[in-house]
């Protein structure tokens, strides 16, 4: 069934993201905490980092994932992919949260799985105009990986980057899927082999017809 991907724009923090909730990362593909690893139960869940901000605040907060000294995170979208913008506007947003402001390596990934890096983010310098590292106008990407690289040797609950969201500010949305035999009006399409045989078909049955008569 061919997605029917939608957007409302959101504005959260002073940042406009023209896909709304379909501009943030959507799926967990992997996640490897640093040395030593946070120690609290509401920051191991990799899935805090999907869709969009929800960090509740607090020790005893939710809604983000702490990377540990040096552990990372490879977020996926899904519902669309992200772009260059064209011109020296910011396109990468990270939301990375909790009272300290940590470091964090930033690579994006095409679908055939090459990443590149595109710097750092740290505290309030938390986007990205990833048209600085010429990857190529036209090339869309699928995944991010974050990586913590404020190497303090702390340790506690929430050691390392605290990951609450990753959005696109330049998206395309996904609204067909390349798998799928429904064109983008849900149609199934019928493949040219089949429409001869049935036409081929239908000339026979009228010959036979018309014979009969």
């Amino acid at each position: 069934m061919a997605s029917q991907a939608t957007a409302a724009t959101l504005i959260i923090d002073g940042i406009e993201f023209v896909d709304g909730e379909a501009a943030f990362a959507d799926e967990l593909v992997e996640l490897s905490f640093g040395t030593p690893p946070p120690t609290s139960t509401n920051f191991l869940d990799g899935t805090s980092a999907l869709g969009v901000p929800d960090y509740t605040g607090g020790s005893n907060g939710t809604g983000s994932v702490s990377l540990g000294n040096g552990g990372f995170i490879i977020l996926k979208f899904t519902d669309n992919v992200l772009t260059t913008s064209g011109t020296d506007s910011d396109d990468l947003f990270v939301f990375e949260v909790g009272p300290s402001v940590e470091r964090t390596a930033v690579e994006i990934g095409t679908a055939a799985g090459t990443f590149y890096s595109v710097g750092d983010v740290a505290g309030s310098l938390s986007s990205i105009d990833i048209d600085a590292f010429d990857l190529g106008g036209n090339t869309e990407f699928t995944f991010v990986k974050l990586t913590d690289s404020f190497f303090t040797g702390e340790a506690g609950g929430t050691v390392g980057a605290d990951i609450d969201a990753v959005g696109a500010i330049s998206s395309r949305l996904v609204t067909d899927d390349p798998d799928d035999d429904q064109d983008d009006n849900g149609i199934n399409p019928v493949p040219l082999p089949a429409t001869g045989i049935l036409l081929i078909a239908g000339l026979a049955g009228l010959t036979a017809m018309r014979r009969r008569k």
